[in-house]
């Protein structure tokens, strides 16, 4: 659905990359998007990539620290 994500797909299967560890959200948007002139905007613009990063980061440390078993 993203075509971010079908992009990222590609590119990681052209260098022969065969496990990611990624972050998402399996929920459908509801409701309206923001209008911002003649570009739509999402809501969750200005805290998800902070929020998603503090997230990711975390489980690196999981991972380094070889705590509860974490996987990358």
């Amino acid at each position: 659905m993203c075509p971010l994500c079908r992009k990222m797909r590609k590119l990681y299967k052209s260098a022969e990359i065969k496990k990611l560890t990624v972050l998402y959200s399996p929920e459908e948007l509801e409701g309206e998007l923001a209008k911002d002139g003649n570009s739509v905007v999402p809501g969750s613009t200005s805290f998800t990539p902070p929020a998603v990063g503090m997230m990711l980061a975390g489980k690196v440390l999981l991972y380094l620290s070889k705590e509860d078993n974490a996987e990358l």
